[in-house]
């Protein structure tokens, strides 16, 4: 067996979990016992184990710690969790009993899998690691311990060991749904054990597996597979596989990576094109292909003319877009828009971008005429936005054009006048901006307003006209002290003096006496007078600070910031260390003060012994972090040149202790050798500043310190990147990390470490590394004499694995026939259907031609959705549920409507204690199942129907085909008799949740619980009583009313309601339309906002609560007696129609009264799209070409 090289000393630095300094006994002690106890709950526990470790070595006591744990082994053996916190601290200590520790604890506890690892660790042999991956249950364990044991295996003896684990977690995984089957390929083809991986795909061919682990598995076959068999499984999935599906591109160019040439897939995929110019997928495939080749401004106009002819797909023109804007000239992009516009539907923002084009290419008298063109059109507003445009974008010819165009109809706003005004000053014609500011009027406009303009004019060297304006601004409000300072600023000498006095008898606040003192500052030191300002105003500042007592030093550190920053005197450096002194002096000289006054003073080379003197005594008393403290002792011995005295105090700090970002900024200037830490700790006190994160990854990059500028430039580009960056930059540092690791692994094949380099090509090669990793680990595989898992590599070098996972369509046997690009407006009546005198429709579902309609007496009637005519009829007998006056805080019973959900043929509803299987062809029962009293229904994955019984909180699943109960689970007793639903994810199969006042989520297939949130109140019923809007489902996340979108796989809650890029792009299925204050669209997978609040494109019913359907491109809402049909692009209302039977459902229901919540959301297709709807209050579906909706009766609409 290879052995590995002795464990290292434990990376505690790593945990973040370090304790600074020793600790005195009794901390020490009580310290321990709250770690030694998280440690006794779980041995595996690395944060509290680091702390631990920490804890003892700063007290130099590590010997003591493990005597302990040997002191407590003696007494109590049989204790496993002791036994591994004392191997991990062996093998922290570098202690060569470890090896014999972990025999001895093999012995008394073979069946502990984390001791089997622990010895693994300690003996470097791989059986261990082997047997601990066959014990351990946890699958969050096994994976990175079979990737180590993957990474560990060399010789042949042990690669076998590997096969053996890689089968046995495979076995587990195929049980499992083939969840985390295709990572296991990855690994298995990066490891070299191809013949189980070709095993593993045969299998899984014959497993039912969810549609995104095809997908995942066909990806990976490409490095497993022969290419003949693997370009077939690919040609397959495209077949079956949604045009806008997202990894539709990378099985493309999988498959293009099959063949050496490309020639005669272009040739077919130019031929789908000529057939079926219609098919976004074709001019898809085709427009991928091209890129893979590298003709880009080819593939830029396939996507273009894929756009013309679909102008409704605006992710055809988004990708035109970012090939074609791409090259220096982007004259096909010009021609693109120029044939666009004319087309529906229309996009005036294209026109503004063609207006900036024509500037750039045909030169400014083409780009004029197009202006003049605009205006001719234009609004105020539009011309107002275009204007600025083209004035940030270097036009103002264009911009003077614009905003005189928009000032005709709108001649007094002052936004077009200062427009106007600072397009002239960029075009540098004097006379013409002096015109402009002539014709501003200020009447009644902010004072912010013209004193912005007034320092622009200033600043561009047009202090006449700034000047006039302030003094018409000052004279249409004559108390302003904002309009006097300003004045008081750009004035003459003697005019400034008298405008500062003047300003100065306004002065309110502090915040204003600040403004005014950095005016009189800058006016006074300028004409040098600084000494008399202050011989002056010192007197002033004293009288301002006097009987204001503690609150003196916080007053008066806001003036010495002022006079420090400000004043180039040392004057005025020392009038506020006097002041300081004086504050010092009343409030008992507080050591901050003190602290605060040293700072003052370290402008004073002078003063420096003494602000040594108190910096000395502040640190020979200082308690706790020193780190400030020496930080400002090595400022000030750097103000007097000596690096001598600074170096040491500067080798003494901690970084992480200095929360004072002045003091850090100061610091970077001085210690040019220490600017990569201060950077470092800069970034984590403002993470949301782009030039900080600038400077330190330059600072790690010019210093070749590259495996943190990949640590530091990995969280830039991460999902969770604190800062919002374009995309261009995202792709610049992506970039730059790979070159990072470019130089790591030259460098490792410099020193003669291939093993060393072709690890990080492994793990780089894990995070979807590009081609050129694949080509050195190719290369590197075949130097090592592993020509097999080389041969894998060579395969797929054209390939590029994403990250993102996204389902195959719900139907992958037959592609539906296209949408239909708008529902029209409801025209008439087909039919309507009266259930039983006096019964109220409880709930809708439809199948095919037939339509269930459940009443409130629990009878169920199915019609047929063309005629109305009555196909058969149930009886249920069953109750519904109520909740009372206690449990829901309101008069009078709540009643909740049964669910009525429908699947391949068959309707599923409760009855009594027992769930009914009837199929809708006749209403025969095809089979029964004990459930339980006033049971909530979902359907999960393509064959279970999940029950929740609410008296209980029990969860069971049955095969939708047969009812044999499949699984039951006992949930929290918490929520027993609450308002529930079951939500089941009917397409992918990995989950259902259950969402009462929180959301627990289980394992599909096995019902195992993965996750709980609460959700506050963000539960069925909401507060008042009424119905919760109801969630909508994406393939891996659930939007919530509130704008809550949580992803299913994690529990991971986002808080959406703020605009995001890419409003256009939205999907008929998976989408959120909800939210407080109005209906909102979102994409719920992406979550990408489709129609953006406060613009009145949203919802136009009243209510909060109406059924919500997608039909094709429209949107159906029903609510307060009415229908209405909304664009779906942009919520545009295109049609409204009054129900015949108008009865409205109140808001709240009224005592005595009931009130109905809607069903499970459920699926269906309609014209080949894909239908997801819930029913709250009045149920609404479509069927037949019909759309059907009830709430005394059941009416059928015809378009």
């Amino acid at each position: 067996m290879m052995k590995r090289r002795p464990a290292a000393r434990f990376p505690v630095w790593l945990l973040g979990w370090l304790v600074v300094g020793p600790l005195a006994g009794a901390d020490l002690d009580s310290r321990s016992l709250t770690l030694r106890t998280a440690l006794h709950q779980d041995a595996s526990l690395e944060a509290p184990f680091a702390e631990l470790w920490t804890l003892y070595r700063e007290a130099d006591r590590e010997a003591d710690l493990v005597r302990l744990y040997q002191t407590h082994l003696a007494q109590y053996p049989a204790d496993q969790g002791a036994r591994a916190v004392h191997l991990r601290l062996l093998l922290a200590a570098n202690a060569p009993e470890a090896a014999a520790a972990a025999a001895e604890a093999l012995r008394l506890h073979p069946e502990n899998s984390y001791l089997h690892y622990l010895a693994f660790r300690a003996t470097g042999e791989l059986e261990p690691l082997s047997r601990a991956i066959a014990l351990e249950t946890k699958g969050e364990r096994r994976g990175p311990w079979l990737r180590e044991l993957l990474e560990s295996a060399v010789r042949e003896p042990e690669r076998a060991l590997a096969s053996r684990c890689l089968v046995e977690e495979r076995d587990r995984r195929l049980a499992n749904a083939g969840e985390g089957v295709p990572e296991l390929l990855q690994w298995m083809a990066e490891s070299g054990h191809l013949d189980v991986a070709r095993a593993t795909l045969a299998l899984a061919d014959k497993a039912a597996l969810a549609p995104e682990v095809e997908l995942e598995l066909a990806l990976q076959s490409v490095r497993v597979e022969a290419p003949e068999a693997s370009a077939q499984r690919l040609a397959s999935l495209l077949q079956r596989l949604a045009a806008d599906h997202p990894r539709r591109a990378d099985l493309v160019r999988a498959r293009r990576s099959l063949v050496p040439v490309a020639t005669d897939l272009l040739a077919q995929a130019r031929e789908a094109v000529r057939v079926e110019p219609l098919s976004a997928a074709a001019a898809a495939d085709l427009a991928t292909l091209l890129e893979a080749e590298g003709e880009l401004i080819g593939a830029g106009q396939v996507w273009a003319e894929a756009a013309l002819r679909l102008p409704h797909l605006a992710r055809l023109e988004e990708r035109a877009r970012l090939l074609l804007e791409s090259e220096p000239q982007p004259v096909k992009w010009r021609d693109y828009l120029k044939r666009r516009l004319p087309l529906k539907p229309e996009r005036p923002d294209l026109g503004t971008e063609l207006i900036f084009l024509t500037f750039s290419l045909d030169g400014p008298d083409a780009g004029k005429k197009a202006v003049e063109a605009e205006v001719a059109r234009g609004s105020a507003a539009a011309l107002a936005e275009l204007g600025t445009g083209l004035l940030a974008r270097g036009f103002p010819e264009g911009a003077v054009i614009a905003f005189r165009g928009a000032q005709r109809t709108a001649p007094k706003g002052f936004e077009l006048g200062e427009g106007l005004v600072r397009a002239r000053v960029a075009l540098g014609d004097a006379d013409a901006v002096a015109t402009a500011v002539r014709e501003l009027s200020v009447t009644g406009v902010p004072v912010e307003s013209w004193t912005r303009l007034a320092s622009f004019l200033e600043a561009e060297d047009f202090a006449a006209e700034a000047r006039e304006l302030l003094e018409r601004g000052l004279a249409s409000q004559p108390g302003s002290f904002a309009a006097t300072l300003a004045l008081a600023k750009v004035a003459a000498a003697e005019r400034g003096e008298e405008l500062l006095e003047q300003s100065r008898l306004l002065i309110k606040d502090e915040d204003s006496y600040r403004d005014w003192l950095i005016a009189a500052v800058e006016f006074f030191a300028g004409q040098g007078r600084a000494e008399s300002f202050w011989s002056g105003e010192e007197a002033r500042l004293s009288a301002f600070a006097d009987g204001i007592g503690a609150d003196a030093v916080r007053r008066v550190n806001s003036f010495v910031g002022v006079a420090s920053e400000r004043s180039q005197e040392n004057r005025g450096r020392r009038v506020a260390a006097r002041l300081l002194e004086r504050a010092g002096a009343e409030t008992g000289s507080r050591p901050d003060l003190q602290r605060l006054a040293a700072t003052v003073f370290a402008g004073d080379p002078s003063r420096a012994p003494e602000v040594e003197r108190h910096l000395l005594a502040l640190l020979d008393a200082a308690k706790g972090s020193s780190a400030e403290l020496r930080l400002r002792l090595a400022l000030l011995y750097h103000l007097v040149a000596r690096p001598d005295l600074a170096e040491p105090q500067l080798a003494r700090i901690d970084w992480s202790e200095i929360d004072v970002v002045s003091l850090l900024d100061e610091a970077v200037s001085a210690f040019p050798e220490q600017r990569t830490r201060l950077w470092q700790r800069l970034a984590a006190l403002r993470p949301a500043d782009a030039e900080t994160w600038e400077e330190w990854l330059n600072a790690l990059w010019r210093e070749g310190r590259t495996e943190e500028f990949r640590s530091a430039a990995g969280k830039l580009v991460a999902e969770d990147s604190p800062l919002n960056l374009p995309a261009p930059v995202r792709t610049a540092i992506s970039e730059r990390i790979e070159m990072a690791w470019q130089q790591e692994i030259d460098a490792d094949l410099r020193r003669g470490e291939p093993e060393v380099a072709l690890r990080k090509v492994r793990l780089l090669a894990r995070e979807s590394g590009p081609d050129w990793v694949r080509w050195i680990g190719a290369m590197l595989l075949e130097q090592t004499g592993r020509k097999e898992e080389a041969e894998a590599w060579w395969a797929q070098l054209h390939g590029e694995e994403a990250k993102a996972r996204r389902a195959l369509r719900n139907d992958p046997q037959a592609a539906p026939p296209p949408a239909p690009s708008r529902l029209a407006p409801l025209q008439r009546i087909a039919w309507r259907f009266q259930p039983l005198p006096g019964a109220r429709i409880a709930n809708l579902a439809a199948l095919g031609t037939t339509v269930a309609i459940l009443d409130d007496r629990n009878h169920l009637h199915a019609v047929d959705c063309g005629t109305g005519k009555l196909l058969w009829e149930a009886d249920l007998h069953g109750e519904f549920s109520r909740l009372h006056p206690g449990d829901s805080g309101r008069q009078g019973d709540l009643v909740i409507a049964p669910d009525l959900v429908a699947d391949a043929g068959t309707f599923f509803v409760p009855a009594g204690d027992r769930v009914v299987a009837l199929e809708a062809s006749s209403g025969q029962t095809a089979w029964e199942a004990r459930g339980s009293s006033k049971a909530r229904l979902g359907l999960a994955g393509p064959d279970l129907l999940v029950v929740l019984a609410p008296a209980t909180a029990s969860l069971s699943a049955f095969d939708r085909h047969n009812g044999k109960l499949r699984w039951t689970r006992a949930l929290d007793p918490g929520i027993a008799n609450l308002p529930a639903e079951v939500i089941g994810f009917a397409s992918s199969g990995r989950a259902v949740a259950v969402w009462t006042d929180r959301l627990t989520v289980c394992r599909a297939v096995t019902g195992e619980p993965l996750w709980t949130r609460r959700l506050g109140d963000l539960g069925p019923l909401d507060l008042d009583g009424t119905a919760s809007a109801p969630p909508a489902m994406g393939r891996r996340h659930l939007a919530f009313h509130g704008d809550h979108v949580i992803a299913m796989e994690s529990g991971r809650v986002t808080r959406l309601g703020v605009e995001f890029p890419g409003m256009d792009q939205a999907k008929i299925s998976g989408i959120h339309l909800g939210g407080d204050a109005g209906r909102v669209c979102f994409q719920t997978d992406l979550g990408v906002e489709v129609w953006e609040p406060g613009t009145g494109r949203r919802s136009l019913l009243p209510g909060t609560h109406e059924a919500i359907l997608v039909a094709g491109h429209s949107v159906l809402q029903s609510g307060s007696g009415r229908l209405a049909g909304l664009d779906f692009r942009t919520g545009r209302k295109l049609w409204e129609t009054k129900w015949t039977s108008d009865l409205p459902v109140p808001s709240s229901a009224s005592p005595g009264s009931s009130a109905w919540w809607r069903g499970p959301i459920t699926e269906e297709r309609w014209q080949g799209v894909l239908i997801r709807r819930s029913r709250p209050h009045r149920a609404v579906v479509v069927a037949g070409g019909v759309v059907i909706a009830g709430e005394t009766s059941v009416e059928a609409w015809m378009p």
